[in-house]
């Protein structure tokens, strides 16, 4: 095929000039209409490059089309982001900055850049003719960081992709997926008259404010991607541990005994040693998220992420149990998901490995998603990169970015493998 890399360096700073066009809608999750502005945003870019692109269920969900073929190679991404506190971000995060090779704003890395680079893969596919016994679909979702109902009506308005990767994972390949529940649990309150911290369910919390016996406590803490709870500092942890001795409640007692110092739901009975890929540290992570006053109650949401070989069933039942000791009831969020495993051993993941290996060079293996995606939301995906090994993961934190260089080369990487996919003449399943 043509000198992809080359087609992309020659038009990074297009590809600049249309990722801040995107930034700069602020397509915060839950809001919807500035979500469903930033879908128009990018689907108005598609037909610019001379593409097809459409909307459905009900303009939630936008599609962008390339080629012909009995099968589809799906690409499913978003554009809804996580919020971000500007006053904690060194440059605004609704704003493209670039800086020494970098660039940040909220969603540079999710999911709006790779959103992009893959719709620059499919313009350059349009521009160098290339041409396959298959169809590419990119599915733009606008939901992803909230309930996925979104892609619950795609999936019932639409016929999905028969096989496909999303880029909002880790390369090489993530064959494997930690599952995603939320506990909502609900505390009588003794002394306490106003509580809130954290602002979504899958980001450790970096505030909390208290407002009890007639005084404010206010906490700080370090936000990070829920999957991950120890690159955080839970301010909800960090405030319960703190007013142990001038609050009574046992939101605050249970918060200490079973989260001060433990990630992995060790005090719940949920932490066991499970290996994927050989990968040892494939464990359970509880972390609370947001807490809140409701009707006189406390409200706390937990945010688990359930090993490969774990279900949500084991997680819900550890909490109710803890429920009878500490006195709240305990319900379930909206967005459940289980884990996912795909047989690494199929003719599409080992294309998969295969791309990869020829550009990096290296013979790399398969890896474990800590975080959940929209793989989950679809038959036979996986996720596929963007983000190298190595590299600082900024996802759901401030200075969220990705190194200019590295959009380049995770755009050889995807164009390469669609390539190979479109143009192989033979059939992929997982």
């Amino acid at each position: 095929m043509t000198d992809f890399r080359q087609f992309f360096t020659d038009r990074i700073e297009d590809f600049k000039r249309d990722l801040k066009g995107l930034i700069e809608i602020p397509s915060v999750a839950p809001d919807k209409q500035a979500c469903i502005k930033a879908l128009d945003y990018t689907l108005d870019l598609a037909r610019s490059f001379g593409l097809i692109a459409y909307k459905a269920a009900e303009g939630r969900v936008g599609i962008v089309e390339y080629g012909e073929g009995s099968e589809t190679l799906g690409v499913l991404a978003h554009v809804d982001v996580v919020a971000a506190e500007a006053a904690k971000w060194r440059f605004p995060p609704f704003a493209l900055t670039e800086d020494d090779g970098w660039l940040y704003g909220r969603g540079v890395a999710d999911d709006k850049g790779p959103a992009l680079m893959i719709l620059y893969i499919l313009k350059f596919f349009r521009e160098a003719g290339v041409a396959g016994d298959k169809k590419i679909q990119l599915i733009i979702g606008t939901q992803e960081e909230t309930a996925w109902d979104d892609i619950d009506a795609y999936r019932e308005e639409m016929t999905p992709p028969d096989y496909g990767f999303t880029p909002d994972g880790i390369f090489p390949i993530s064959n494997a997926e930690k599952g995603y529940i939320d506990v909502i649990l609900s505390f009588d309150a003794k002394t306490i008259t106003d509580i809130s911290g954290g602002n979504a369910p899958n980001t450790i919390p970096d505030a909390m404010s208290v407002t009890a016996n007639g005084q404010t406590y206010a906490f700080e803490g370090k936000a990070a991607h829920s999957s991950f709870p120890s690159s955080g500092d839970n301010a909800i942890v960090k405030g319960a541990k703190e007013l142990q001795e001038r609050v009574d409640e046992e939101a605050f007692r249970f918060l200490r005994d079973k989260f001060d110092g433990d990630d992995h739901g060790k005090g719940l009975g949920l932490y066991k040693e499970r290996y994927v890929n050989g990968d040892c540290l494939n464990v359970t992570t509880v972390a609370p998220t947001m807490i809140a006053m409701e009707k006189g109650k406390i409200v706390l949401n937990v945010n688990a992420r359930t090993a490969v070989g774990a279900t949500n069933a084991e997680v819900r039942r550890a909490f109710e149990a803890a429920g009878a000791a500490y006195g709240f009831t305990v319900s379930e969020g909206e967005n459940s998901k289980e884990p996912i495993f795909a047989d690494d051993q199929s003719d599409l993941l080992k294309l998969m490995k295969k791309t990869y290996d020829g550009v990096m060079g290296a013979d790399a293996g398969f890896t474990l998603e800590y975080g959940t995606t929209y793989a989950k939301a679809l038959p036979n995906f996986v996720a596929f990169g963007p983000l190298f090994p190595g590299e600082p993961d900024t996802v759901h934190q401030a200075d969220e970015n990705l190194a200019v260089d590295k959009i380049i080369l995770a755009c050889e990487i995807y164009a390469l493998f669609m390539e190979a996919v479109i143009t192989g003449g033979k059939s992929f399943k997982i």
